[in-house]
């Protein structure tokens, strides 16, 4: 049976990060939890948690830089955790869902690709996404905002994991903070001087025009929104290896290492409508 250790990165997140682990506590066999500056006892919690539940895991604190540079940390640190088949990487405000029936040890025996398919309930919105993929490789996520996961060439088979789903709560710090629109457009910005990649800096500019005219206490004007859908699907996607794409082939661009990027849209999800919006019958 395959074993599963949970990735995940906090920061003040004190008020949800135990309802996420209790979501998998039936599911994961280690966890790996990377704290970028908590002021509110989140690591002493998660700590607590994993000594209760007998979870083999650690917290790890590192300092904040940017989303794919801590994701992908904690990617590293569970690669180096030995006896871990495959890791799952959950936000502390999501939370496991399962169908009726389901079993976690056969759902565990069945694992066999090196990506899968977890279906993300957002509200209304019902997507998938990578979120569950073997351990042994080499997964990064890639961009500062919107970050995407990064297959290597290595992985040759994707499933769809079924009877398991997550439901995006929404409900986390960087939801509860109004200063997260004025940080991310500071991120965009540094990232904008310092990234030489053509395509990761068409990722940032259009949610930099977006970000960078609002101040604390505004919110977010809808009108200017380039992405209605949730965080995840925003400008990135999942680059994935030609062998390892929907058997429908998809749409996307290519990298230059031969991956290639699948939309939300390619993987089942609800991308952006293509031609003019439809306009309602005007009534008498």
């Amino acid at each position: 049976m395959a074993t599963i250790g949970l990735s995940i990165i906090v920061r003040d997140e004190a008020h949800v990060v135990l309802r996420c682990l209790e979501s998998a506590s039936d599911l994961i066999d280690a966890a790996v939890v990377v704290d970028t500056g908590s002021r509110d006892g989140t690591p002493d919690l998660v700590r607590t948690w994993l000594a209760r539940h007998g979870i083999p895991g650690c917290v790890i604190t590192e300092p904040w830089r940017d989303f794919a540079h801590n994701r992908s940390s904690a990617l590293a640190a569970l690669r180096r955790r030995p006896g871990i088949d495959y890791t799952l990487v959950l936000d502390a405000d999501d939370r496991l869902v399962r169908d009726a029936g389901f079993d976690p040890a056969a759902f565990k025996a069945a694992l066999a690709a090196d990506v899968d398919d977890v279906e993300i309930r957002h509200g209304g919105t019902v997507y998938r996404r990578l979120q569950l993929f073997a351990n042994r490789l080499d997964f990064r996520y890639r961009s500062v905002l919107h970050e995407y996961l990064t297959v290597p060439d290595s992985a040759r088979t994707r499933a769809f994991a079924a009877g398991l789903a997550v439901h995006y709560g929404g409900d986390g710090a960087r939801s509860r903070d109004p200063e997260t629109y004025a940080r991310d457009a500071a991120l965009l910005e540094a990232a904008l001087v310092e990234e030489a990649d053509p395509g990761l800096r068409a990722l940032h500019v259009l949610p930099r025009a977006e970000l960078s005219g609002l101040r604390p206490g505004r919110t977010r004007d809808r009108r200017l929104s380039p992405a209605r859908g949730p965080r995840s699907l925003g400008p990135g996607g999942v680059r994935v290896p030609a062998q390892c794409r929907p058997a429908d082939g998809g749409a996307g661009g290519t990298d230059g290492g031969g991956a290639r990027a699948v939309r939300a849209r390619d993987s089942g999800g609800a991308g952006a409508r293509r031609g003019p919006p439809r306009r309602r019958p005007r009534l008498p």
